[in-house]
């Protein structure tokens, strides 16, 4: 089918969070997933607003105890539906440093061949309870400066005031803090959509 558009340069805009759904999130299950609804809608708006010039695309990695999840993968905006409570039931450990590396790297090898593509990645996270096996705060550090070149914009969202600062050593783009309470989680979706803004305004 021919491009509608076809003197239009499009950008390809993936937007990935990494959340949290370990037990350190088990109170805030309704806020969390009233603020990922929230984005959803947002995007959506966002790419009406840059029509034609922009598609958007939500990826939704969840991680708790040994497992990281993909709940979303690369979907057009338009066609993501609605998070359900029941789908985010934070249990057990919080890897936090193998649940952000693989899911770099699975988005990485996932969006690499394809040409005016922008990625921007947020880290949802309570905190880091050093059970990660794969990767640890060095590699990492240099796999989000590998990411950067790329013109990758990564941000962490955290409750804990030392994991920001280990955010801040690793290079990200961006972090920001959070309180563990609905009022806390609304603000960082605040944030998070305040973000969106600015870097979709000036892809």
């Amino acid at each position: 089918m021919m491009d509608r558009h076809p003197c239009s340069p499009r950008k390809r805009i993936y937007h990935v969070i990494i959340l949290d759904s370990s037990q350190l999130m088990k109170n805030l299950r309704y806020p969390v997933v009233e603020g990922i609804n929230d984005f959803i809608v947002h995007l959506r708006l966002l790419e009406r607003r840059h029509m034609p010039a922009q598609d958007h695309y939500l990826s939704l990695f969840m991680y708790g105890g040994r497992s990281i999840q993909v709940i979303l993968d690369r979907k057009p905006v338009m066609e993501v539906d609605a998070l359900v409570v029941e789908s985010y039931r934070p249990r057990g450990r919080s890897p936090f440093h193998d649940a952000v590396g693989l899911s770099f790297c699975y988005t990485m090898v996932h969006t690499a061949r394809q040409d005016g593509t922008v990625v921007n990645a947020y880290v949802i996270t309570a905190g880091d309870d050093d059970s990660s096996t794969l990767y640890y705060p060095l590699r990492l550090k240099r796999f989000v400066a590998d990411l950067q070149q790329k013109g990758w914009y990564l941000m962490l969202l955290t409750a804990c005031k030392e994991l920001m600062d280990a955010g801040e050593t690793m290079g990200f783009d961006g972090t920001a803090f959070f309180s563990t309470d609905p009022d806390g989680i609304r603000a960082l979706f605040q944030e998070l959509l305040k973000e969106t803004d600015e870097h979709c305004s000036h892809v």
